[in-house]
């Protein structure tokens, strides 16, 4: 087995191994379509107030809100929604790209306003407690401790706030704000009356290769959460260091908004929602409709998940623990180790694929072997020359010959063919030194070689995404609940393999042990 299969072996061993428990739990979680006024359309926030039991739903016209009796209302028809959060009063803060609106719990609306000469007053983001409020907007970032008057945050970059987050601290708290692809802290007093200066943090720590695109707070253990597309980083509760974890996402997905909800954590993606039992990972999609669709905001209780997608809300809700608890495992340990050994290694899959598409290093080799070897042959010329002739002579004569005048005429007629054959062998020495098509060799290496880097990289996704698909097979339970997620995995196992099978030329399937049990 390869150095990469045997760590991909030991990873899922160890994630087996610790978290059977989550894997039930995940098992459990179910997402239906809420119903709203306007079913279909995309919501790109959500909002949840749990302590008067409303949610809000914003879209690009509009923000209804749902009472704790299950009625719904339109309550602002200024759109589109970019931001929803419920303050510490109740009221509804309403960000969108013309400013911030406050809905009080009676329903009337006021216009905050940011401070003067803010210019754009593009909302991007927002965060409440309570006696705190944060805005991210298009030009920076606002706070503000009663919800109405707002003094701007300090030391940040030209440019837009993507994402803010409040902590408590005391009476006071802590504001993070990701901006310009870079994590920021700043302390808030409990009444604070200037404006409030931010610093830059150590999140990520130079250990992401992408900027940070979202932040939010552990509601569980206070922990700050920063996203980037292809890394999380944590900063502990007590303002310790933070600790930064690579995202091993499915191809093509890339993280967005991140939350902690249900005992687990979930991160939307555009193409798809996925979910884990900590911020370590491993990631895998969620139970189905909320797997496949594309999520664009996220709010919680202790009871449900609302995700924002582009196709209206879906909640998830936990089915009864001690239910899934009782339900044995459908594949065990062994088998997935037995699995896991008995597929073919990344190596020997990239080794069949570079076979059947001649993309080897041979290939090239062979190439420069010759074109060195020109240089020595020579040029071999061959010329025939055929010369074939013909001449025709005439002569005329008199004579006067006893007292006779005679007429005197002569003819002749020559004819020639000469053929000419020979052989010219030359050599230019100077080629045997370096011959003029190397330079186009060097330029054919290099395209099979980005050639080559491309094609691994497309495998390496669809190997690895077959890998983690097995694992989430492994940790289904057995019950009919979990019947249609059996099946998707199932699809999309075969689906990668077929993915395989095309760069390999059919060679993977031969190789890799059935997907039955």
């Amino acid at each position: 087995m390869s150095l990469r299969g045997a760590a991909l072996l030991v990873l899922a061993l160890a994630s087996l191994a610790g978290r059977v428990r989550a894997a039930a739990n995940e098992s459990a979680i179910r997402f239906e379509t809420e119903p709203l006024a306007r079913d279909s359309v995309a919501v790109s926030a959500v909002a949840v107030d749990e302590a008067r039991g409303r949610v809000a739903f914003g879209d690009a016209q509009r923000v209804t809100l749902r009472a704790s009796d299950g009625t719904t209302a339109v309550v602002s028809r200024r759109g589109p929604i970019a931001a929803l959060a419920f303050d510490g009063e109740g009221s509804l803060l309403v960000g969108t790209s013309s400013g911030l609106d406050r809905i009080d719990t009676e329903g009337r609306r006021l216009p905050c306003a940011l401070g003067p000469g803010e210019g754009d007053a593009t909302v991007t983001a927002l965060a409440a407690l309570p006696g705190f409020v944060a805005v991210g907007t298009a030009h920076g970032a606002w706070v503000a401790r009663d919800g109405l008057h707002f003094l701007p945050v300090g030391g940040l970059p030209t440019g837009p706030v993507d994402g803010v987050a409040l902590r408590r601290r005391g009476p006071a708290a802590t504001l993070f704000l990701a901006a310009d692809g870079e994590i920021y802290e700043a302390a808030l007093d409990a009444a604070p009356e200037d404006a409030v200066g931010a610093v830059r943090s150590r999140a990520f720590d130079g250990q992401a290769l992408h900027r940070a695109v979202s932040v939010a707070v552990d509601g569980a253990s206070g922990e700050a959460v920063a996203v980037s597309a292809d890394a999380v980083s944590v900063g502990a509760a007590d303002g310790g260091a933070w600790r930064t974890w690579p995202l091993e996402l499915p191809p093509g997905t890339e993280a967005q908004h991140a939350l902690r909800a249900l005992g687990r954590v979930w991160l939307t993606t555009a193409r798809g929602v996925l979910v884990a039992e900590d911020w370590t990972g491993p990631w895998q999609r969620a139970a189905p409709p909320a797997g496949v669709a594309e999520g664009l905001g996220l709010a919680a209780t202790r009871e449900s998940l609302y995700v924002g997608t582009a196709r209206g809300v879906l909640v998830g809700r936990a089915s009864a623990p001690e239910a899934v608890a009782a339900r044995p495992a459908r594949w065990a340990r062994s088998s997935l180790v037995e699995r896991v050994q008995a597929e073919p290694a990344i190596g020997v899959v990239y080794q069949a694929a570079l076979a059947y598409l001649d993309l080897g290093a041979e290939r090239t080799a062979r190439m420069q072997r010759g074109v060195s070897r020109r240089g020595l042959l020579p040029v071999v010329s061959l010329h025939l020359v055929r010369d074939i002739g013909t001449s025709n002579g005439r002569d005329y004569d008199e004579s006067f010959v006893s007292g006779g005048l005679r007429r005197l005429h002569d003819s002749a007629q020559d004819r020639k063919k000469d053929v000419e054959a020979g052989v010219t062998v030359s050599w230019d020495l100077g080629d045997a030194a370096y011959h003029p098509d190397e330079v186009d060799v060097s330029r054919e290496a290099r395209a099979v070689v980005e050639l080559r880097d491309d094609v691994l990289d497309e495998i390496t996704q669809l190997y690895f995404e077959r890998r983690r698909v097995l694992v989430a097979l492994a940790r289904l339970p057995e019950s009919p609940e979990a019947d249609d997620e059996r099946v998707r995995l199932l699809l999309r196992a075969d689906e990668l393999a077929a993915g395989l099978d095309a760069w390999t030329g059919g060679w993977f399937s031969r190789h890799a042990p059935p997907l039955a049990p």
